[in-house]
């Protein structure tokens, strides 16, 4: 019995000394109400958060998600936000991310099944990135018959403590099955 504890030690402990952080953040809302036909509805809704931390190379992976089920009507909705995996400070010059993620390449957000690659040192007072992918719209259902591409580059500056500027080039394509690339 001893030797099975002893040998099972010496397999966990060095996977636990090398284990990433890891986090969830479930909640859960309900309610009962009446729709516009007088009929009782109980919609449910769970809401989950939750991804792995400390990975090699400053790695991290999040994925937050919605799921909503109406009882009684047989209703049920299933949302990906994200589900991104993130490297950062490889080589010393490139973050990477990769997954369905949010990208702001300025004045608009895009929810994308992409990657983005931004390269730059911490001292260096210039970042280039790089992104691209397919976007992806949660308030018409997730895959709603389209497939669109965004693509794009965005140029930032930090030049003193108390000035950062942002250049961004977006390209996007909202249905990729039409040949014309200059007709969306």
């Amino acid at each position: 019995m001893i030797r099975r504890i002893l040998f099972l030690a010496v397999l966990v402990v060095p996977v636990a000394a090398n284990a990433a952080s890891f986090y969830i953040n479930p909640r859960i809302e309900n309610q009962i109400r009446e729709n516009s036909l007088s009929e009782r509805e109980v919609p449910l809704a769970v809401y989950m958060d939750g991804g792995l931390s400390d990975l090699p190379h400053n790695g991290t992976f999040d994925v937050s998600l919605k799921n909503n089920k109406t009882f009684n009507i047989g209703e049920d909705e299933f949302d990906l936000y994200q589900s991104v995996f993130r490297m950062q400070n490889l080589g010393g010059l490139v973050d990477v991310s990769a997954g369905r993620q949010f990208l702001n390449p300025g004045f608009h957000s895009y929810l994308l099944d992409g990657a983005s690659f931004t390269f730059g040192r911490d001292s260096w007072p210039v970042f280039v990135s790089v992104f691209g992918g397919v976007p992806r719209y949660i308030e018409t259902g997730d895959f709603h018959g389209e497939a669109g591409l965004v693509t794009g580059a965005t140029l930032e500056t930090n030049i003193s403590e108390n000035t950062h500027t942002k250049l961004s080039a977006v390209y996007d394509k909202l249905d990729i099955d039409v040949k014309d690339w200059r007709q969306n």
